[in-house]
């Protein structure tokens, strides 16, 4: 019954458990007693559909439940509802038969965001504990807002990882059920599926750590979007032993071994502000604008004959103008003006070196027009980065994914790990076209294929 009633729908409302009578066994009339029940139930709780209850029966096998003492039992079942301590203990012991004590757990989990979660659950069972499944039945409750096929699927490992791992007697029982509920009380962004972090707790799941000859980190760094400031604060004494690293970032499961660095900078052109009457009355920043833009075109043409990577979809390197920002009216002169603009650098063009050359060429454009210049960084600059397309990760890395090395435009976290001395490359499952859309998503294909793809790397580098 309750497989049928979550099937199509992601939302259950109440779990009604019957501890006496398993209700296996029992044909139609004890699928009826079990209809009659959720029903009961929904209508002393007010809500409209039927399926959003969900039935758990223990006991005797081929009894049916009691029905008359069921229904005198449910309002008053309802009417007593708490989240108190003291009723989850109640409800613990209440689902009971033959077991010797009662079995349930409340735990608090921070998230990174700050957020903290609250996960609660309780379980029956004595005998007949065989996989699969194993303490028979179980109720999971938690306030977190978790996506619905993310859920399912935690759940689904949990139980894998816990019920079905247990052997009491040998014997499967009729009725093993857990239910597992999440209500999103916590609030805050949605937990949803997908993530590289997520395919790769998947994949070191299967080992034992006891077996690593080499130890794994899953390591998770602050600002990856941003400042990267995680990933710069690392030293090697953070990963002690550790000999490759694999970026995750969406590339459709290609080892990436090559990206560009990127370099976002500000300009601030100061000159002198008057009334428009009299244009001797000030110097107008605007009149040198021409002049720096010409220079960085310049510029970007010079990086363009010197520097070229055909592995590369755009194979030289970019210079954006970004934004500029300057003045206050139409009747008055410009005296100050913001520029903003990022370069994208090929490996062997190091950012220390873009921003010599154009510091120099921003020494001429004041003196030129007798203006103030000054350069500064927006964020700190991010290395391009190149691992050897012989090195041992990277020939790893394309007969685990069976796809040919390549690289990517976007900057990651990569030449920060690789400073450490660890061969490093860029994979993970989806593709940048969709990253950062509202309808981000990865494709369920490509799921199965990066735990793989991970479990490949894991057992050449930790085993």
């Amino acid at each position: 019954y309750s497989k049928k009633a979550v099937a199509g729908k992601n939302t259950a409302r109440a779990v009604l458990v019957n501890a006496g009578q398993a209700n296996a066994a029992t044909g139609a009339l004890g699928m009826e007693d079990t209809l009659e029940s959720a029903q009961k139930v929904a209508s002393v709780l007010g809500l409209d559909d039927l399926n959003d209850v969900l039935i758990e029966s223990t006991g005797v096998i081929g009894k049916r439940i009691k029905m008359p003492e069921l229904m005198r039992a449910v309002p008053l079942l309802a009417a007593n509802l708490s989240s108190s301590a003291d009723a989850a203990a109640a409800a613990a012991t209440a689902i009971c038969t033959t077991d010797l004590a009662r079995k349930q757990v409340a735990v608090s989990v921070p998230l990174p965001d700050g957020r903290v979660v609250k996960v609660g659950g309780m379980g029956k069972g004595s005998g007949m504990i065989h996989p699969n499944m194993a303490t028979m039945l179980g109720v999971v409750t938690c306030d977190a807002p978790v996506e619905v096929n993310a859920w399912r699927a935690m759940t689904k490992r949990a139980c894998q990882n816990s019920y079905n791992q247990i052997s009491v007697d040998g014997d499967t029982s009729t009725n093993d059920t857990v239910i597992a509920l999440s209500s999103g009380a916590a609030g805050g962004d949605i937990i949803e599926a997908g993530s590289e972090c997520a395919v790769a707790l998947e994949a070191a799941a299967a080992f034992d750590p006891k077996d690593f000859k080499s130890p794994l980190y899953l390591l998770a760094t602050a600002d990856e979007e941003s400042t990267m400031r995680g990933a710069r604060s690392l030293t090697k004494d953070y990963l002690p032993q550790a000999r490759a690293a694999v970026v995750g970032e969406p590339t459709d499961l290609r080892p990436m071994r090559m990206h560009k660095g990127i370099m976002m900078q500000g300009v601030k052109m100061r000159g002198r502000s008057g009334h428009s009457s009299d244009p001797e009355l000030g110097n107008n920043v605007i009149d040198a604008l021409p002049t720096l833009l010409a220079a960085l075109s310049q510029y970007r043409d010079e990086l363009a004959q010197k520097f070229r990577c055909e592995l590369m979809a755009v194979p030289v390197p970019t210079l954006n103008f970004g934004c500029v920002h300057g003045g206050d009216s139409p009747n008055r002169i410009c005296g100050e003006l913001d520029f903003s603009f990022d370069v994208r650098m090929l490996p062997g063009l190091e950012y220390q070196d873009v921003e010599r050359d154009l510091n120099s060429r921003l020494i001429e454009i004041a003196a030129l027009h007798g203006i103030d210049i000054e350069m500064r960084r927006l964020v700190e600059p991010v290395p391009a980065f190149e691992q050897a397309k012989d090195s041992d990760l990277v020939i790893a890395c394309e007969y685990a994914s069976g796809q040919v090395s390549d690289a990517v435009n976007f900057a990651t976290e990569a030449p920060f790990l690789q400073s450490l001395g660890l061969e490093t490359i860029v994979m993970g499952p989806g593709s940048i076209d969709v990253a950062h859309q509202p309808n981000e998503y990865l494709p369920l294909d490509q799921i199965q294929p990066a735990v793989e793809t991970l479990r490949a790397l894991i057992r050449r580098y930790c085993l």
